[in-house]
Formats: C-alpha cells, sequence, structure tokens
C-alpha cells in the first residue's frame, strides 16, 4: 500500500483559507492548510519542538501554521519561520511536507517512500485532450457531483486493472457490446486506454459511435473524457490510508448546454452525474470485496490487457523494503 505517484487528499473546497484540516494517510498524520497567499500545504501534524498535533488548535497566520501549544511558526517548506519568545527561528528543525497541486478541483499530494520529487504530473481533465474544453463549459463537480466512500479494503491498482477489463462491462454495467479497445498505451508513467462503448441497446456492434478516452497518471489518479453519448469528463482517485484501506473519491462534470438557461442546465446535469456515479460504485462493491488474483486465471483475450497494465504498474512500487521484498498489491481476503 505504498506505491509512489499523485494521490488525492481531499477536493480544493474542502480546505478554505485560514482552514487546518486533519487526515491520515500512507499510515501517517497530515494536516492540510491553506495560507493567506492561497496555497495549500499538506505536511506531518506534529510540531517539531514539543510534538504538538497542529490539527487540534493549531492556526493560520499569513503564510504559516502555528503550533498552538508555543506558538512556533512553520512555512509551507515546513520550516520554521518563527518562534516568538526567541530572536531567530530554529533552522534546524523541519516539519517533513508533501509535493502538493490542486487541479481538477482538488488536491493531490505526490508521495514516494523514496522521497524523489515528482517525475509526472497530474493530468488535467479539461485540457488533458487538447480540444479547446475548459472548466467553463462544465457544470462544477464538487459537491452535488461527487462520490466519498472512507477506509474500504482495496488497492489502488484494483481500480487501474478495471480500465483494461472489456469482460466486466457486460456483467457490471449491463452495456449490449463488448467494449473494443482501440488504445492501450503504457510506455510512460501516464498511460492511455480509449474504447468504445455504447447502452443503447438498439446499436449494432458494427455501428457504435461512441467511446471513453481515459488517461491513467500511476496507480493513484485516472482522468475520462467521454464522446458520442452525454459529454462528461471523470476523475477518479484512489489514496491508500494504511496498510489496508484507501480512501475512494471520484467526480463527474457534465457540460454545459448552450442556449439553456443555467439552473435547468445544472439540474440536467445533476441527473446525468448520479447516473454516471451509480456506474462506478457498481464497481466499487465488487473492488471493496475482491481479493488480488496473482496470478490471474486469464483467458486469451484478456491477457494483452492485464499483462501490459500489471508489467507497467511496477514501477510504481518501491524496490527497497526493509525486509528486502519487493512491494505488490496483496489479498486483503484470503489468497489465490
Amino acid at each position: 500500500m505504498t506505491p509512489t505517484g499523485w494521490f488525492q487528499v481531499a477536493w480544493s473546497a474542502e480546505v478554505g483559507a485560514g482552514d487546518v484540516v486533519r487526515m491520515t494517510y500512507f499510515g501517517r498524520d497530515l494536516v492540510a492548510w491553506r495560507g493567506e497567499s492561497g496555497e495549500v500545504s499538506v505536511m506531518d501534524a506534529y510540531c517539531q519542538h514539543l510534538g504538538a498535533h497542529l490539527g487540534y488548535g493549531g492556526t493560520v497566520v499569513g503564510d504559516s501554521i502555528q503550533c498552538p501549544f508555543h506558538g512556533w511558526e512553520w512555512n509551507s517548506d515546513g520550516r520554521n519561520v518563527c518562534i516568538p519568545y526567541e530572536d531567530r527561528p530554529n533552522l534546524g528543525r523541519r516539519i517533513r511536507t508533501l509535493p502538493a497541486v490542486e487541479r481538477n478541483e482538488a488536491i493531490y499530494v505526490w508521495h514516494d517512500t523514496q522521497r524523489r520529487p515528482p517525475y509526472f504530473d497530474v493530468p488535467d481533465v479539461f485540457t488533458g485532450w487538447d480540444d479547446g474544453a475548459t472548466a467553463a463549459d462544465y457544470h462544477p463537480a464538487f459537491p452535488d457531483s461527487t462520490l466519498f466512500r472512507e477506509s474500504l479494503e482495496l488497492h489502488p491498482q484494483y481500480v487501474l486493472e478495471n480500465g483494461v477489463d472489456f469482460a466486466h462491462f457486460t456483467y457490471v454495467h449491463k452495456v449490449p457490446i463488448v467494449p473494443v479497445f482501440t488504445r492501450q498505451d503504457f510506455d510512460e508513467p501516464v498511460s492511455f486506454v480509449d474504447f468504445t462503448i455504447t447502452f443503447d441497446e438498439s446499436t449494432s456492434a458494427d455501428d457504435v459511435r461512441s467511446g471513453v478516452h481515459a488517461i491513467n497518471a500511476g496507480l493513484g489518479v485516472a482522468v475520462t473524457k467521454s464522446w458520442g453519448m452525454i459529454d462528461n469528463r471523470t476523475a477518479s482517485a484512489v489514496t491508500p490510508v494504511d496498510d489496508r484501506t484507501c480512501d475512494v473519491r471520484f467526480s463527474v462534470w457534465i457540460a454545459r448546454r448552450p442556449g439553456m438557461a443555467e439552473e435547468k442546465s445544472r439540474a440536467a446535469a445533476g441527473r446525468h452525474a448520479q447516473g454516471v456515479i451509480e456506474q462506478f460504485v457498481a464497481d466499487l462493491e465488487i473492488w471493496s470485496h475482491q481479493r488480488y488474483a496473482d496470478p490471474a486465471g486469464l483467458v486469451r483475450a484478456e491477457y494483452p490487457g492485464f499483462t501490459a497494465l500489471r508489467n507497467w504498474a511496477k514501477q510504481f512500487y518501491p524496490e527497497d523494503r526493509p525486509d528486502g521484498k519487493v512491494s505488490r498489491p496483496r489479498p486483503t481476503r484470503g489468497s489465490t
């Protein structure tokens, strides 16, 4: 449960100016806070003076967070910048911070047990396909068109493997025609998967004119764009909480309808977004009771997609665990 990559820890609107928000991810107590300049910081929760938890009474002062115990102030780099009863800060102490970016109405942090800097970016759900779309073309996802499930026994890789699993669409999503993958590009840390799909039972297999483009940024973040159907974009994020569980977040953006009144368009968007969320929940019910099959009992048609994705996923697991073993997804309910 320690893969390298970007992981969502909140929606941006949940950390307002001057807020200090407690959270636990990767087995660590963390705080997220937003300074006067608007920048969000995510760092270990404990003051490096005497260990007070900054999430219980800590306050934002300008672009620093102040400890509730003795007033020590720490900046967004985790450096001590003020001790109110001393002439100079303590330059020898620093709180560990996580690189953070805001995108897709969300706050993402970079996690790497080897403490390397980020080497790929979080995809933008609007500009990721270079089609001229902007956030203004869509109704906001948060808060009405989002899903949040806490502490589920699943692994981030389960969700990514779902994207190459053509057979499940018939049984989980009730599509009338098995999707056809038109792209599976796993050459870089950011991968691309495209497939055709239709929910129209009157459509023939030779006449499918709709589909999905997906961009996977490591194991923690995936964004999608639909085409040929209701114009929607999504972002899914699976973030390890501890050695057994993850938090899952899902966001849906529905395009504004030109010429339609804003209120009416927003209401229609809300209905369509809930339909997309229901499809995601159907998957989530499977993932949260799944055990990881390794090796999987794949049939011939499944082999290329699953093999490519699993080989691609290996790059995100640390190779130098203290016990000398290589980290991989592991079963939480028995073994295969």
